[in-house]
């Protein structure tokens, strides 16, 4: 949760370790899906055409159900004039700038970050993607270089002004229920300015950067068990935006094979039985060895009997010397992540063990 303006509106924001950019949904945003003319029968539509074109469906915005951003509200806010566009994986936003006083946390929460003049987007247009998250828009918190219009991502505003104490954070993310996992985002911690003492233990290991854009660093390696040994020295990506592990498929599809996991092409994914136990997968980072166990990458989200589900790992063959891995929850939630700005590093510690309760 952030808050913007004055007096601050609160917006639930994904908190992506993969992009720079902060944007919320504007109050003028009212983007529509086009439809084919065909989509009008309802049979026809609900073979062929996108669930937005269909029945009660058809009239509704993308932007429907989000809390939007109202500049007029705000003594703070500054227009910028700029346009403002960007483009993810999956989804897009686009829009203009504007600026105003951030917040990290709630209106009522005293003590939080509050940094001044942030340049943000106001986004007009979301894509479907966008429309179905839970969120009302997204906070990068990677570096200045791979920002949109070179605008100054928060916390590296919030660095420049000395509002922390070291230029670090720290990623926590919970694992919801025990024995079967939910494929969430939500629960967890992120901690500005230093460790997370009360989730995180110490650390483990650092890993250094290999450029100021991206947190990516180098994996010297991936194995399971003796059954299987990869000592490929490829590129990692620490995401917090990402569900899952995405990574080389000749990796993957190996390692699946050898803990019985079944292989969906036309899906591109993996599923396995949900009791089914097997070896930690083990990743390599500059030194020291990071188990992912069946805790983490045993993700219940298909069957409501609970006998398949789905495999934290997705086999995916990046552009040459771009990506080989991007290391999203499942690994998040085996180990706090460190992004150490100030050192440009990345660092690992292990999850303080705690009673959970099966909240779904």
């Amino acid at each position: 949760m952030i808050t913007l303006g004055t007096p601050g509106q609160e917006f639930r924001v994904s908190m992506d370790t993969a992009s720079s950019n902060l944007w919320v949904v504007d109050k003028t945003c009212n983007f529509r899906q086009k439809c084919n003319d065909k989509c009008k029968n309802k049979e026809y539509c609900n073979k062929n055409c996108d669930v937005y074109c269909c029945g009660k469906n058809s009239n509704i915005s993308s932007c429907d159900g989000k809390i939007k951003f109202d500049s007029s509200k705000s003594t703070t806010y500054k227009s910028n004039g700029r346009p403002f566009s960007i483009i993810y994986g999956q989804g897009f936003a686009d829009g203009f700038l504007g600026s105003d006083k951030l917040k990290f946390g709630c209106i009522d929460e005293n003590n939080t970050l509050t940094i001044p003049n942030i340049v943000f987007g106001q986004a007009t247009t979301i894509d479907k993607h966008a429309g179905n998250e839970p969120i009302d828009g997204t906070l990068g918190l990677a570096f200045q270089s791979i920002a949109i219009n070179g605008v100054e991502p928060p916390l590296t505003a919030a660095i420049r002004l000395g509002l922390l104490a070291n230029a670090i954070f720290t990623v926590y993310l919970a694992t919801l229920g025990s024995s079967q996992k939910k494929l969430v985002k939500g629960g967890g911690q992120f901690t500005y300015g230093g460790l997370d003492n009360k989730n995180c233990g110490k650390v483990i290991g650092w890993a250094p950067l290999i450029n100021r854009s991206y947190f990516i660093f180098e994996i010297e390696g991936v194995s399971y068990g003796n059954s299987y040994q990869s000592k490929i020295r490829q590129k990692a990506v620490s995401d917090t935006g990402s569900s899952l592990i995405y990574g080389s498929s000749s990796i993957i599809l190996s390692i699946g094979q050898q803990i019985g996991a079944e292989y969906n092409k036309t899906a591109n994914i993996l599923f396995i039985p949900c009791n089914k136990t097997y070896n930690p997968i083990t990743f390599k980072i500059n030194g020291n060895k990071y188990n992912l166990t069946k805790e983490v990458l045993t993700i219940d989200v298909y069957d409501p009997l609970h006998l398949k589900c789905l495999f934290g790992m997705v086999p995916q063959n990046f552009p040459s010397g771009s990506l080989d891995w991007i290391l999203g929850a499942p690994f998040i939630r085996q180990y706090c992540n460190i992004y150490d700005i100030g050192k440009s590093r990345m660092g690992f510690a292990n999850v303080l063990p705690k009673i959970r309760k099966n909240k779904f």
